[in-house]
């Protein structure tokens, strides 16, 4: 089980006595039932203080240390006792902004009680859900993430509300082993109290805890995990054949499917690391990370890489780890960075001064390069040329697909699958006309193009028509004329960087290739 292991790795550093410990998490009592288990395990007394109450014993026992309410006067007991105690403090981070004359001094006896808990007995933790450290604290301070509940946990939480159920003949369990396999997954990523809470939940719907609940748990859960910020859970109903063209791509996303198989294994594959779609604006890139979700029936987590940073110090590398704990813990998942460009571009030195995106772009290239769960990352960019070159060496994505604008025969399928999508008939249009003169169009453009069709004749009060559209289309100004410098140059750099993602190919200039590339043998 993770909790264990995560137990052990704190008892190994209680007994090596480093000076201050930070735990990050939002379940506090789950964190100081297993410090409660190595205090047991250790000989040592728990004590935890909080602005509310001061300094006790846990589990609660006698009155609290008088007036150390002031985390100052709290400091100052425990560098006055030499016996073996476990002290944690509760939201400590409230109170160390360098901006308050009060933090300042909180800070430095912090350095005099890191100095000084080295030689003692006592181990000293920092227990918030929010990652705040100063500058004068990094060197003193040891970070670690607490692990969300993984299957057994969940499964002896679900196995102790059926003994309760049994007891209780108003209510029933009724799931097969294959079922509660299904429950269990479905509830990871959850905290300890959020998976009580949503299993009570269902349970006082209908009395009754079985399969039919699975939709109710994933919806919760969804809401739960929205409340983060940083995570979203994105709700797919596309196919492939929502996609007109990147016939290469389709293939490739057809065919890495089967590396999460069990089976797999036997042929020492590993889980698809993740794909890299690079190139023109508007031409399906992201709305082939909501097709691959759906088509490996995967839940698709888009990560808004603009909500990692944090105010604070260390919240930024923090948020990473927990959008990053979340992913793996729901897994196998497709984790989806859209514009990854814009989060990551301050770590190859364009905005960023603090150095704060470097760590954070090092958090996620060291967990791509050393996962071992099969979460997918989908990353999409638009500017290619923010990308750091760390991120788009080979081997760091299994794929990095260049999508230029639609050929002739794709954009006729584009214009179909719009058609239909509004409940038109393509039959009665001039598809193979219209793909014809709109060379130059992206795929988002033809959308728009018949959406606004659609406004004009409506207008009009006429059925829509291909002369609606024709002149629709002449009043708009295609991507391929208002970013062609920019377009040019991403040709330029696919050329010898990436994987088209169709089968036709174009130079700088926008002109079909017939001769094969590299890239085109494989």
């Amino acid at each position: 089980m993770a909790l264990k292991k995560y137990e052990k790795e704190i008892e190994i550093i209680i007994k090596a006595q480093y000076p201050i410990i930070y735990i990050v998490s939002y379940e506090e009592e789950r964190v100081l039932r297993s410090l409660k288990n190595i205090g047991d395990k250790l000989n040592k007394k728990i004590m935890i203080w909080t602005n509310t109450m001061g300094l006790r014993s846990y589990p609660d026992e006698g009155k609290p240390v008088e007036r150390s309410r002031d985390p100052i006067i709290a400091l100052n007991y425990i560098m006055n006792q030499d016996k073996d105690i476990i002290f944690v403090f509760l939201d400590l981070h409230l109170y160390l902004d360098r901006r308050r004359a009060e933090s300042i001094v909180l800070i430095r006896k912090l350095r005099d009680l890191a100095h000084y808990i080295v030689n003692v007995p006592s181990s000293f933790i920092i227990l918030s859900p929010v990652m705040n450290i100063p500058q004068e604290l990094e060197k003193e301070i040891s970070v670690f993430d607490f692990p969300l509940p993984d299957y057994q946990e969940v499964d002896s939480i679900l196995r102790n509300i059926e003994k309760d159920i049994k007891r209780t003949k108003s209510l029933s369990f009724e799931l097969s082993p294959e079922e509660r396999d299904q429950i269990i997954r479905s509830t990871l990523g959850l905290t300890y109290t959020e998976i009580e809470n949503v299993f009570a939940k269902v349970i006082a719907m209908d009395k009754k805890l079985n399969i039919d609940d699975l939709a109710l748990i994933l919806e919760e859960k969804k809401q739960l995990i929205r409340k983060s910020g940083i995570l979203e859970f994105i709700e797919v109903k596309e196919s492939f054949a929502s996609i007109g063209g990147l016939n290469v791509f389709k293939n490739w996303i057809k065919e890495r499917y089967w590396g999460f198989l069990d089976k797999a294994r036997e042929y020492n594959l590993r889980p698809p690391r993740g794909v890299l779609l690079v190139g023109v604006p508007g031409c399906g890139k992201s709305l082939s990370a909501k097709v691959v979700s759906a088509e490996w029936n995967m839940p698709l987590l888009r990560l808004d890489m603009g909500r990692i940073y944090g105010k604070y110090v260390g919240e930024s590398e923090a948020n990473m780890r927990k959008a990053i704990k979340t992913a793996e813990s729901i897994a196998p998942a497709v984790l989806w960075l859209d514009e990854i460009e814009k989060g990551l571009s301050g770590a190859y030195g364009f905005s960023d001064t603090s150095g704060v995106a470097p760590r954070v772009f090092g958090t996620f290239l060291t967990w791509m390069q050393e996962k071992e769960v099969p979460v997918f990352v989908f990353a999409t960019a638009n500017n290619i040329s923010m990308l750091p070159p760390e991120l788009v060496r080979k081997g760091r994505f299994d794929e990095i697909f260049f999508v230029d604008l639609p050929f002739e025969n794709e954009r006729r399928d584009i214009f179909e699958i719009h058609l239909k999508k509004r409940n038109l008939d393509p039959n009665r249009f001039n598809l193979a006309y219209l793909a014809k003169i709109s060379e130059g169009y992206s795929g988002s453009e033809i959308e728009e193009v018949i959406v606004s069709a659609l406004y004009k004749s409506f207008s009009m009060n006429r059925e829509i028509s291909d002369d609606i559209i024709v002149e629709t289309l002449k009043e708009t100004k295609p991507i391929s004329e208002t970013m062609r410098e920019a377009i040019s140059q991403m040709r330029a750099w696919a050329k010898t960087r990436a994987r088209y993602a169709s089968e036709r190919i174009r130079d700088e200039s926008g002109k079909e290739v017939k001769e094969k590339t590299r890239w085109d043998i494989l």
